[in-house]
Protein backbone atom coordinates (compact mmCIF):
# COMPACT_ATOMS: atom_id res chain seq x y z
CA UNK A 1 0.00 0.00 0.00
CA UNK A 2 3.05 2.12 0.76
CA UNK A 3 4.28 1.30 -1.96
CA UNK A 4 1.61 2.02 -4.57
CA UNK A 5 1.03 5.47 -2.82
CA UNK A 6 4.44 6.92 -2.54
CA UNK A 7 4.53 5.90 -6.41
CA UNK A 8 1.21 7.61 -7.50
CA UNK A 9 2.60 10.68 -5.53
CA UNK A 10 5.75 10.51 -7.32
CA UNK A 11 4.25 10.93 -10.97
CA UNK A 12 0.85 12.37 -10.16
CA UNK A 13 1.55 15.73 -10.72
CA UNK A 14 2.83 15.20 -14.02
CA UNK A 15 -0.07 13.12 -15.04
CA UNK A 16 -3.04 14.66 -17.17
CA UNK A 17 -6.93 15.13 -15.52
CA UNK A 18 -8.06 12.01 -17.36
CA UNK A 19 -5.48 9.35 -16.75
CA UNK A 20 -5.17 10.72 -12.84
CA UNK A 21 -9.29 9.75 -13.01
CA UNK A 22 -8.49 6.54 -14.98
CA UNK A 23 -6.04 4.92 -12.75
CA UNK A 24 -8.31 5.80 -9.56
CA UNK A 25 -10.84 3.95 -11.38
CA UNK A 26 -9.32 0.73 -12.64
CA UNK A 27 -6.68 0.32 -9.25
CA UNK A 28 -9.92 -1.49 -7.33
CA UNK A 29 -10.87 -2.98 -9.94
CA UNK A 30 -7.60 -4.83 -10.83
CA UNK A 31 -7.22 -5.54 -7.14
CA UNK A 32 -10.95 -7.40 -7.10
CA UNK A 33 -9.43 -9.36 -10.41
CA UNK A 34 -6.23 -10.77 -8.11
CA UNK A 35 -8.78 -11.08 -5.11
CA UNK A 36 -10.44 -13.75 -7.59
CA UNK A 37 -7.31 -14.88 -8.90
CA UNK A 38 -5.84 -15.59 -4.74
CA UNK A 39 -9.26 -17.16 -3.84
CA UNK A 40 -8.90 -19.60 -7.14
CA UNK A 41 -5.63 -20.90 -5.93
CA UNK A 42 -5.42 -20.45 -1.81
CA UNK A 43 -7.52 -22.41 0.70
CA UNK A 44 -7.25 -20.48 3.51
CA UNK A 45 -8.04 -16.75 1.98
CA UNK A 46 -5.56 -14.84 3.32
CA UNK A 47 -3.87 -13.13 0.36
CA UNK A 48 -7.43 -12.49 -1.08
CA UNK A 49 -8.16 -10.78 2.26
CA UNK A 50 -4.99 -8.78 1.72
CA UNK A 51 -5.68 -7.65 -1.50
CA UNK A 52 -9.36 -7.01 -0.92
CA UNK A 53 -8.70 -4.69 2.21
CA UNK A 54 -5.84 -2.31 -0.47
CA UNK A 55 -9.50 -2.92 -2.92
CA UNK A 56 -11.09 -1.29 -0.47
CA UNK A 57 -8.69 1.16 0.84
CA UNK A 58 -8.26 1.81 -2.88
CA UNK A 59 -11.88 2.80 -3.49
CA UNK A 60 -12.49 4.72 -0.68
CA UNK A 61 -9.13 7.23 -1.91
CA UNK A 62 -10.33 6.70 -5.31
CA UNK A 63 -14.03 7.98 -4.46
CA UNK A 64 -12.13 11.08 -2.58
CA UNK A 65 -9.78 12.10 -5.40
CA UNK A 66 -12.57 11.93 -7.97
CA UNK A 67 -14.20 14.94 -6.08
CA UNK A 68 -11.39 16.69 -5.54
CA UNK A 69 -10.46 16.39 -9.90
CA UNK A 70 -14.15 17.74 -10.39
CA UNK A 71 -14.12 20.20 -7.70
CA UNK A 72 -17.07 18.63 -5.48
CA UNK A 73 -17.58 17.99 -1.99
CA UNK A 74 -17.61 14.45 -0.83
CA UNK A 75 -20.99 13.69 1.07
CA UNK A 76 -21.42 12.00 3.85
CA UNK A 77 -23.35 9.72 1.78
CA UNK A 78 -20.07 8.54 0.19
CA UNK A 79 -19.97 6.34 3.27
CA UNK A 80 -23.12 4.01 1.82
CA UNK A 81 -20.63 3.44 -1.97
CA UNK A 82 -18.07 2.42 0.63
CA UNK A 83 -20.24 -0.25 2.62
CA UNK A 84 -21.60 -1.30 -0.39
CA UNK A 85 -18.21 -1.99 -1.89
CA UNK A 86 -16.62 -3.94 1.19
CA UNK A 87 -20.39 -5.88 1.50
CA UNK A 88 -20.03 -7.14 -2.23
CA UNK A 89 -16.78 -8.29 -1.43
CA UNK A 90 -17.28 -9.71 1.87
CA UNK A 91 -20.36 -11.97 0.17
CA UNK A 92 -18.10 -12.74 -2.97
CA UNK A 93 -15.38 -13.98 -0.93
CA UNK A 94 -16.79 -14.77 2.49
CA UNK A 95 -14.56 -12.38 4.51
CA UNK A 96 -15.28 -11.24 8.06
CA UNK A 97 -13.30 -8.63 8.01
CA UNK A 98 -14.90 -6.65 4.61
CA UNK A 99 -18.57 -6.81 6.27
CA UNK A 100 -17.20 -5.54 9.21
CA UNK A 101 -16.06 -2.81 7.23
CA UNK A 102 -19.32 -2.20 5.97
CA UNK A 103 -20.76 -2.57 8.78
CA UNK A 104 -18.56 0.25 10.34
CA UNK A 105 -18.69 2.61 7.44
CA UNK A 106 -23.36 1.91 7.69
CA UNK A 107 -23.07 3.42 11.23
CA UNK A 108 -20.85 6.07 10.36
CA UNK A 109 -22.65 7.20 7.94
CA UNK A 110 -26.07 7.12 10.44
CA UNK A 111 -23.89 9.13 12.72
CA UNK A 112 -23.97 11.81 10.55
CA UNK A 113 -27.86 11.90 10.43
CA UNK A 114 -28.04 15.34 12.39
CA UNK A 115 -32.03 15.19 13.20
CA UNK A 116 -35.09 13.37 11.47
CA UNK A 117 -35.30 15.56 8.76
CA UNK A 118 -32.13 17.44 8.11
CA UNK A 119 -29.38 16.31 5.38
CA UNK A 120 -26.10 14.63 6.24
CA UNK A 121 -23.35 16.61 7.38
CA UNK A 122 -19.95 15.39 8.58
CA UNK A 123 -19.73 17.95 11.00
CA UNK A 124 -22.54 16.13 13.19
CA UNK A 125 -21.07 12.91 13.28
CA UNK A 126 -22.11 11.28 16.70
CA UNK A 127 -23.67 14.37 18.51
CA UNK A 128 -27.27 12.72 18.55
CA UNK A 129 -26.23 8.89 19.55
CA UNK A 130 -29.96 7.76 18.94
CA UNK A 131 -28.93 8.01 15.05
CA UNK A 132 -26.85 4.50 15.81
CA UNK A 133 -29.70 2.60 17.59
CA UNK A 134 -31.84 1.88 14.19
CA UNK A 135 -28.98 0.15 12.53
CA UNK A 136 -27.77 -1.54 15.39
CA UNK A 137 -31.36 -3.34 16.07
CA UNK A 138 -31.17 -4.44 12.41
CA UNK A 139 -27.63 -5.67 12.68
CA UNK A 140 -28.85 -7.83 15.45
CA UNK A 141 -32.10 -9.06 14.15
CA UNK A 142 -31.02 -9.59 10.87
CA UNK A 143 -29.75 -13.01 11.21
CA UNK A 144 -32.02 -14.19 12.99
CA UNK A 145 -35.17 -12.66 10.41
CA UNK A 146 -33.18 -13.79 7.19
CA UNK A 147 -32.34 -17.78 5.99
CA UNK A 148 -30.04 -16.89 3.78
CA UNK A 149 -26.68 -18.58 4.21
CA UNK A 150 -24.71 -15.28 3.85
CA UNK A 151 -26.49 -14.15 6.75
CA UNK A 152 -26.62 -17.21 9.08
CA UNK A 153 -22.82 -17.93 8.13
CA UNK A 154 -21.61 -14.44 9.61
CA UNK A 155 -24.02 -14.02 12.30
CA UNK A 156 -21.60 -13.19 14.97
CA UNK A 157 -20.28 -10.70 12.84
CA UNK A 158 -23.91 -8.96 12.79
CA UNK A 159 -24.43 -9.77 16.43
CA UNK A 160 -21.29 -7.80 17.70
CA UNK A 161 -21.39 -4.75 15.84
CA UNK A 162 -24.96 -4.89 16.43
CA UNK A 163 -24.59 -5.05 20.32
CA UNK A 164 -21.95 -2.06 20.01
CA UNK A 165 -24.26 0.30 18.18
CA UNK A 166 -27.24 -0.76 20.68
CA UNK A 167 -25.19 -0.71 24.20
CA UNK A 168 -22.90 2.21 23.50
CA UNK A 169 -25.09 4.94 22.61
CA UNK A 170 -27.09 4.01 25.41
CA UNK A 171 -24.74 3.65 27.92
CA UNK A 172 -23.64 7.70 26.53
CA UNK A 173 -27.33 8.70 26.36
CA UNK A 174 -27.49 7.43 30.41
CA UNK A 175 -24.60 10.02 31.06
CA UNK A 176 -25.16 12.81 28.75
CA UNK A 177 -29.38 13.20 28.58
CA UNK A 178 -29.26 16.82 26.43
CA UNK A 179 -27.44 15.12 23.33
CA UNK A 180 -31.21 13.06 23.19
CA UNK A 181 -33.73 13.70 20.35
CA UNK A 182 -36.64 13.59 23.43
CA UNK A 183 -37.46 16.69 24.75
CA UNK A 184 -37.45 15.95 27.89
CA UNK A 185 -35.64 16.71 31.11
CA UNK A 186 -32.51 15.85 30.27
CA UNK A 187 -32.04 14.25 34.44
CA UNK A 188 -35.18 12.27 32.86
CA UNK A 189 -33.69 11.19 30.00
CA UNK A 190 -30.75 9.96 31.79
CA UNK A 191 -32.73 7.71 34.08
CA UNK A 192 -34.39 6.16 31.29
CA UNK A 193 -31.32 5.19 29.42
CA UNK A 194 -29.85 3.40 32.64
CA UNK A 195 -32.38 1.77 32.97
CA UNK A 196 -32.45 0.91 29.45
CA UNK A 197 -28.72 -0.06 29.40
CA UNK A 198 -28.97 -2.63 32.30
CA UNK A 199 -32.30 -4.12 30.64
CA UNK A 200 -30.62 -4.42 27.05
CA UNK A 201 -27.23 -5.81 28.41
CA UNK A 202 -29.36 -8.42 30.21
CA UNK A 203 -31.35 -9.21 27.52
CA UNK A 204 -28.02 -9.80 25.84
CA UNK A 205 -26.38 -12.29 28.36
CA UNK A 206 -29.39 -14.15 28.35
CA UNK A 207 -29.99 -14.57 24.79
CA UNK A 208 -25.99 -15.32 24.68
CA UNK A 209 -26.17 -17.97 27.01
CA UNK A 210 -29.14 -19.51 25.96
CA UNK A 211 -28.51 -19.72 21.95
CA UNK A 212 -24.68 -20.13 22.58
CA UNK A 213 -23.79 -16.60 21.38
CA UNK A 214 -20.37 -16.01 22.90
CA UNK A 215 -19.80 -12.84 21.67
CA UNK A 216 -23.79 -11.45 22.93
CA UNK A 217 -22.57 -12.73 26.12
CA UNK A 218 -19.55 -11.36 26.13
CA UNK A 219 -21.27 -7.79 25.21
CA UNK A 220 -23.96 -8.01 27.72
CA UNK A 221 -21.66 -9.00 30.79
CA UNK A 222 -18.98 -5.69 29.56
CA UNK A 223 -22.09 -3.25 29.14
CA UNK A 224 -23.81 -4.69 32.67
CA UNK A 225 -20.77 -4.87 34.77
CA UNK A 226 -19.61 -0.85 33.36
CA UNK A 227 -23.27 0.46 33.69
CA UNK A 228 -23.01 -1.56 37.40
CA UNK A 229 -19.81 0.61 38.20
CA UNK A 230 -20.82 4.07 36.93
CA UNK A 231 -24.11 3.85 39.13
CA UNK A 232 -21.98 2.73 41.84
CA UNK A 233 -19.79 5.79 42.00
CA UNK A 234 -22.87 8.32 41.16
CA UNK A 235 -23.98 6.51 44.74
CA UNK A 236 -21.21 6.32 47.11
CA UNK A 237 -18.09 8.63 45.00
CA UNK A 238 -18.93 11.74 47.03
CA UNK A 239 -20.20 9.57 50.51
CA UNK A 240 -18.16 6.53 51.04
CA UNK A 241 -14.17 6.85 52.52
CA UNK A 242 -11.86 6.18 49.31
CA UNK A 243 -10.54 3.08 50.75
CA UNK A 244 -14.41 1.92 51.43
CA UNK A 245 -15.27 2.95 47.71
CA UNK A 246 -11.91 0.74 46.25
CA UNK A 247 -13.09 -1.55 48.50
CA UNK A 248 -16.50 -1.71 47.35
CA UNK A 249 -15.10 -2.06 43.83
CA UNK A 250 -13.35 -5.14 44.38
CA UNK A 251 -15.75 -6.96 45.68
CA UNK A 252 -17.86 -6.29 42.81
CA UNK A 253 -15.24 -7.23 40.39
CA UNK A 254 -15.01 -10.48 42.28
CA UNK A 255 -18.70 -11.52 42.01
CA UNK A 256 -18.83 -10.58 38.69
CA UNK A 257 -16.02 -12.79 38.27
CA UNK A 258 -17.81 -15.87 39.91
CA UNK A 259 -21.31 -14.61 38.02
CA UNK A 260 -19.06 -14.53 34.13
CA UNK A 261 -17.35 -17.63 35.10
CA UNK A 262 -20.56 -19.70 35.51
CA UNK A 263 -22.46 -17.73 32.42
CA UNK A 264 -19.36 -18.68 30.43
CA UNK A 265 -20.13 -22.67 31.43
CA UNK A 266 -23.61 -22.30 30.58
CA UNK A 267 -22.84 -20.70 27.74
CA UNK A 268 -20.49 -23.32 26.25
CA UNK A 269 -22.54 -26.12 27.04
CA UNK A 270 -25.61 -24.49 24.71
CA UNK A 271 -23.12 -23.82 22.24
CA UNK A 272 -24.39 -25.55 19.36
Amino acid sequence: AAAVYTFLDRFWGGMPVALQASVVVALPLFLVAGMEVSARREGTLYVTLLLGLLAAAAFVIGTNVLAALLGVALPPEALLAWAAFCAALARAFQLKTLLAAALVALLGWAGTLAGPTDGCVWDAFGHRPETFLPLGALFFALPLASRRRFLEAFGPTFRTFGLVALLVPVLILGRAGNASFLALDPGTVEAGYQLLGFLLAALAVAAGVRRGWPEATGLGSAAFVLSLYLKIYDWWWTVLPRWVFFLVLGLVAVAALLVLRRLHAVARRAAP
